[in-house]
C-alpha cells in the first residue's frame, strides 16, 4: 500500500511579532493545509513540535488547534504529533486518550523513570515495512534520568558528553525496529543546520547538535522540528529535513516556507518532495533613502495587486538621510497610513559620520509640542512600537492637572 507523509513543524499558534497578533495568519493557513490535505490524498500527518508558542497558550489559539484537529476527522488519515520546546508537554498529553479514538497520536513527554513501561507508546506502525518512532522534545535531565544512564567519572564537558550520547543512544535503540525501515519525527538540534535567528538556542550539556550517525543502517528519514528554515542537513541514511516554519515570525524569516512531503510507493521507495506554502500576509523590509524612499515603499508593496480583504502588511523600513530633516518620521507615518500597512520598525539615521549640532537639536525640541515630545520619549524606551493611545492621553491629562488647566478628578 502506497502512503503520502505531510511533515510540517512549528506552528507556533499565538506568537505575535511584538504587539501584532498572528492569529488570522495561522488561521488562515490551517484552512489551507485542510484542503492540501484532501487535494494531495495525504495518508499520514507528522506535526513536529511547537504547536504553540506558549506553554499556556492563548484561547483563540486553543481554539484554533482543536477546530483544526476536530475538522482532520472527516479527512481519514492517521496523525502524529509531538511536543516542542514552546509546548507543556503535560498539556499537550492531556487529551490523548480522546484524540486517539480518531487516529490522532499524541506524544508529549518523555517520563524517563517509566520508558521501559511506555516505550511502546513512542511507536506506530505506517505499513507492514515501516515504523514510525516519535521523540518530543527532552532535556538534559531527562536524558540523566534514563535508569540506564551512567554518570561519567570525570566531571567535564566531554565526559559528560559521551555519557548523553550513550544514553541517547540506548534510547533510540529502544524504540527502533531492526526488522523494519524506521522514520523519526523529533523536535531538537540535529546535524549541521542553518537557523533563522528567532528559534531558541537548545543544549544537551555540551551536545549542541545530535549526531545522525545515532539513526545510520536503521532509519529512512529524520520528520525533524525547531529549526524554523526549511532545509535538508543530511542526504541520506538518514534523509534529515527540518521543514521549517509555516510563516515567517521575524523579518529574518522572510523567505519561500514550505512543507516536506514523503511518498512510499508500492514498491516501498521512498521518495521526498518540497511544497511551498501560500504567503499569507506580506511582510517586508526596505532599506532606502531620502531621495526615493516613497518611491521604494510603493515598488514594493504593490498597491494595485493588494486583494480585498487582505491582512496588512507588515514593514520593516529603513530611510538612511543623507542630511537631517526635520519632520521626516511624521511624514513617513503619515505616508503609510494611506496604506494598508502596519509598521513594525521605523530607523530614520544619518550617515555615519553626520550629527545633529546642538542647535539643530535645540530647534527641533522646541517645536515639538509637550505630547509629541512624550511619544518621543516613549519610542526612545519601545522603539518596536506606538505609545497605546490611552497612554498619550492619561499623560496629556496629568501634564494639564499639573499646569493647572484641569482640575483632577478624585474618584
Amino acid at each position: 500500500m502506497s502512503i503520502k507523509i505531510l511533515h510540517t513543524s512549528d506552528w507556533h499558534l499565538g506568537k505575535k511579532l511584538f504587539q501584532v497578533d498572528r492569529l488570522e495568519e495561522q488561521e488562515k493557513f490551517l484552512n489551507w493545509l485542510l484542503e492540501e490535505i484532501s487535494n494531495k490524498k495525504i495518508t499520514h500527518l507528522i506535526i513536529s513540535g511547537d504547536i504553540f508558542d506558549t506553554p499556556n497558550p492563548p484561547d483563540r489559539a486553543l481554539s484554533l488547534y482543536f477546530r483544526f484537529l476536530k475538522d482532520l476527522g472527516p479527512k481519514n488519515i492517521k496523525t502524529f504529533i509531538i511536543a516542542g520546546n514552546h509546548d507543556s508537554g503535560r498539556f499537550i498529553d492531556a487529551p490523548k486518550e480522546f484524540l486517539k479514538e480518531n487516529e490522532i497520536y499524541i506524544i508529549g513527554k518523555l517520563i524517563p523513570k517509566d520508558f521501559e513501561n511506555t516505550v511502546d507508546q513512542f511507536s506506530f506502525q505506517l505499513n507492514e515495512n515501516y515504523q514510525l518512532n516519535a521523540l518530543p522534545y527532552f532535556r538534559t535531565k531527562d536524558i540523566q534520568d534514563l535508569p540506564w544512564y551512567e554518570r561519567p567519572e570525570e566531571i567535564d564537558t566531554e565526559s559528560s558528553k559521551q555519557s548523553l550520547l550513550q544514553a541517547l543512544k540506548v534510547l533510540i535503540d529502544k524504540i527502533t525496529n531492526k526488522e523494519k525501515k524506521n522514520i523519526l519525527m523529533a523536535h531538537h538540534l540535529f546535524g549541521s543546520f542553518f537557523s533563522s535567528e528567532s528559534e531558541q538556542s537548545l543544549n544537551l550539556s555540551g551536545v549542541n547538535s545530535i549526531p545522525l550517525e545515532l539513526f545510520k543502517d536503521h532509519y529512512e528519514y529524520l520528520a525533524l522540528g525547531h529549526i524554523h528554515k526549511p532545509q535538508i542537513v543530511h542526504k541520506e541514511n538518514p534523509l534529515a529535513i527540518y521543514s521549517g516554519s509555516p510563516l515567517p515570525f521575524r523579518f529574518s524569516e522572510i523567505h519561500q516556507k514550505k512543507y516536506s512531503l514523503i511518498e512510499i510507493n508500492q514498491d516501498n521507495e521512498m521518495l521526498q518532495s518540497w511544497i511551498e506554502i501560500p504567503i499569507f500576509r506580506q511582510m517586508i523590509r526596505i532599506s532606502t533613502d531620502q531621495e526615493k524612499w516613497k518611491e521604494d515603499i510603493l515598488d514594493k508593496i504593490d498597491v494595485k495587486n493588494i486583494n480585498e480583504g487582505a491582512l496588512d502588511i507588515l514593514l520593516e523600513l529603513e530611510i538612511k538621510l543623507s542630511k537631517s530633516k526635520l519632520g521626516i518620521k511624521r511624514e513617513v507615518l503619515d505616508f503609510l497610513s494611506l496604506y494598508p500597512i502596519t509598521i513594525i520598525t521605523l530607523k530614520i539615521s544619518l550617515p555615519e559620520n553626520q550629527n545633529l549640532d546642538d542647535d539643530h537639536k535645540k530647534e527641533e525640541v522646541l517645536n515639538q509640542g509637550i505630547d509629541d515630545l512624550f511619544i518621543h520619549y516613549y519610542k526612545e524606551i519601545y522603539p518596536e512600537q506606538e505609545p497605546p493611545e490611552q497612554i498619550v492621553q492619561t499623560f496629556n491629562k496629568v501634564h494639564l492637572i499639573n499646569k493647572g488647566l484641569l482640575q483632577e478628578d478624585n474618584e
